[in-house]
């Protein structure tokens, strides 16, 4: 549900991607915890799809803090499935490419703000 309404918004203000992070975003943020301690078998590559959808469509309000948090939750999570073994978890290395493809478009400036 949410990766579809995130397609559907297009030209956001920041008020109006402010309103969706804090309303819908943020309350997901435990959910990043299950996706980093989940099985490798039962991770979901909706969830990164989901949050390349946030860095795409709401880069107006991301901050350094979220998107660190972010960033370790899913690198974390997800380069050990795509790094060990190179046929396993197609859905999860592509959408892990395209979630660093929008954190480079949308997202460069936030980056040097990070502590490292």
């Amino acid at each position: 549900i949410y990766i579809n309404y995130l397609q559907k918004c297009n030209n956001l203000t920041s008020d109006q991607a402010g309103f969706i992070l804090n309303t819908f975003i943020f309350p997901l943020g435990n959910l990043l915890k299950d996706f980093q301690d989940c099985l490798p078998e039962t991770k979901e590559q909706e969830f990164v799809t989901l949050f390349t959808l946030v860095l795409e469509k709401l880069n107006l309000v991301v901050n350094a803090d979220f998107l660190s948090k972010l960033l370790d939750m899913i690198f974390s999570s997800s380069l050990p499935l795509i790094t060990t073994d190179f046929n396993s978890f197609p859905e999860i290395r592509a959408n892990f490419f395209a979630f660093l493809k929008a954190l480079i478009k949308y997202n460069f400036n936030c980056l040097y703000s990070l502590p490292q």
